[in-house]
């Protein structure tokens, strides 16, 4: 448990996110424990949309056990761990789609109701106008990648200095070709990364046209198919009336750069989980009275 208040009692809250006072009625909605309901804590126009558990299930007790002991504490049994994570992932889901929520991350935590209420009290002003910046929006994952083989043809058929170097290596002894050639490799592999960049950032500011907000993810070097190269991964803030004009500049730019094999996928519509408070500075100016489950960010 990395937290700096204890949970020291046997159950506590778990805290999904925060809505507008009195917005909801969230009797029928699944909590991340089948025995437990949903409720509302709420503090002036703001509210706590929360559920009891028991402290035990989720404070991490890892280094309690025994070596060579099973450890089916949190972060460390995915069979206890899945179902919650998608149980909380679909509460966010149900409440973005009744009304407007800022969400906390999975395994947010809380030792009483009158500690939450203090909390949306010292947070108010910030958490009124995120829920105000997120009313009718969504959030949508963008991600670009083109060809890896299709951009460097592209690259070698037009950048004037690869084309030189092919001409001159016809003139050359075996050897001096050899050195060409990987000067060659070097070069194209440079300007295909100059054009990566290139790609990202216009594709970026072609985005900005019908965006609220954008968020890059902090790497896309990840790309598990070895024959592409990652362009741009991103989230995008949009006005739910906004989704057509996102599919159209994107079906333009994978027509504009066709040559590179560039493809986009979209994904969506999510609640806004990429432009809410950060959990850690949610922590902090909370006087650390909010923990998160180890193992569950």
């Amino acid at each position: 448990m990395q937290t700096k208040t204890a949970l020291n009692g046997e159950r506590c809250l778990y805290l999904y996110g925060v809505v507008a006072s009195h917005s909801i009625e969230p009797n029928r909605l699944r909590t991340v424990e089948d025995a437990s309901g949903v409720f509302l804590v709420h503090a002036s126009n703001l509210a706590c949309v929360a559920s009891s558990v028991r402290v035990a299930d989720y404070r991490d007790q890892s280094q309690d056990i025994p070596p060579n002991q099973p450890k089916n504490q949190l972060g460390n049994c995915l069979e206890w761990l899945a179902p919650r994570v998608m149980r909380h992932h679909e509460m966010i889901r149900n409440l973005h789609e009744i009304t407007t929520v800022v969400p906390f991350k999975f395994g947010t935590l809380c030792a009483s109701a009158s500690q939450a209420q203090e909390i949306l009290q010292q947070l108010r002003q910030p958490l009124t106008r995120l829920l105000g910046h997120f009313d009718g929006r969504e959030e949508w994952g963008v991600r670009v990648v083109v060809d890896q083989a299709a951009t460097m043809r592209s690259i070698e058929e037009m950048a004037p200095e690869l084309i030189a170097l092919r001409k001159s290596a016809a003139e050359q002894s075996p050897g001096e070709v050899y050195f060409l050639q990987k000067r060659r490799q070097k070069l194209a592999a440079a300007l295909v990364q100059e054009l990566v960049f290139s790609l990202s950032d216009n594709i970026e500011q072609r985005l900005e046209k019908c965006a609220v907000q954008i968020v890059r993810n902090a790497s896309v070097a990840g790309e598990r198919d070895k024959s592409k190269l990652a362009v741009l991964s991103a989230a995008i803030l949009i006005n739910r009336n906004r989704l057509e004009s996102l599919e159209a500049i994107l079906e333009q730019v994978e027509s504009e750069c066709s040559r590179y094999g560039l493809a986009t996928e979209l994904s969506g519509p999510w609640p806004p989980y990429s432009f809410s408070t950060d959990l850690h500075s949610f922590q902090n100016s909370a006087s650390g009275e909010v923990a998160q489950a180890s193992g569950a960010s």
